[in-house]
């Protein structure tokens, strides 16, 4: 009977005992991913407050919160007994500016990083809240037709209307309108041999053909 009620007492004490923040403290972090972007500095400040015991450290919550930096896309945590907590991460892989302050991953998720100093060389996309998605794949296409005579977009603008215009990295721009814009680029690269040296500005709304000029 004594050594049962000693056992139930040991059983109390320990369970009682991992609950505490301080019982088997971590005292490493392992951590794996290819990092451009993504800082030690970053990670410590993510996970550092929340660095408790073993047993009492909360995986969920410290992967929400290193998911929650701008240039993780995805975040897996779990313990490592007896003493390390291991930390996977996948950074986002930017394709584009959006607007002025923010990231376009290649999933078309916006992103806003700190400083965008190292991605200076991407094009730009604006257009109205909800059409992140449609410029994601805009950006694609027009990449892909126009990489045919050795152009690349440099900003791809779509307004209020979802009329889009394409600046190319030459300065020519491209006005393509609502509809039909693979068509459309095709169409200017058909006649680019023609006139692309000659004008700086050509309207793709027509039927068929272009209107070109130097405004």
């Amino acid at each position: 009977m004594s050594l049962l009620l000693g056992i139930g007492l040991l059983v109390a004490w320990l369970m009682r005992a991992i609950r505490e923040p301080d019982f088997m403290p971590i005292s490493k972090v392992h951590v794996q991913g290819t990092f451009v972007h993504v800082s030690g500095d970053m990670l410590h400040h993510a996970v550092g407050p929340l660095a408790r015991g073993f047993f009492a450290i909360d995986v969920a919550e410290i992967q929400e919160r290193v998911e929650a930096l701008p240039w993780v896309r995805q975040a897996s945590v779990r313990r490592m007994w007896p003493d390390t907590l291991s930390v996977s991460i996948i950074e986002q892989d930017a394709i584009a500016r959006w607007g002025q302050k923010s990231l376009m991953s290649r999933e078309g998720k916006i992103f806003t990083p700190s400083e965008l100093n190292r991605t200076t060389g991407l094009p730009m996309l604006n257009g109205p809240p909800g059409t992140e998605q449609i410029m994601n794949l805009d950006l694609a296409k027009a990449a892909e037709i126009v990489n045919g005579i050795g152009l690349k977009p440099e900003v791809v603008f779509m307004d209020e209307r979802h009329s889009v215009q394409v600046t190319l990295d030459n300065n020519i721009k491209l006005v393509v309108g609502k509809d039909d814009l693979e068509g459309r680029l095709q169409r200017f690269v058909k006649g680019y041999k023609y006139l692309g040296k000659t004008y700086q500005y050509f309207d793709l709304r027509y039927t068929n053909g272009i209107a070109a000029g130097n405004k």
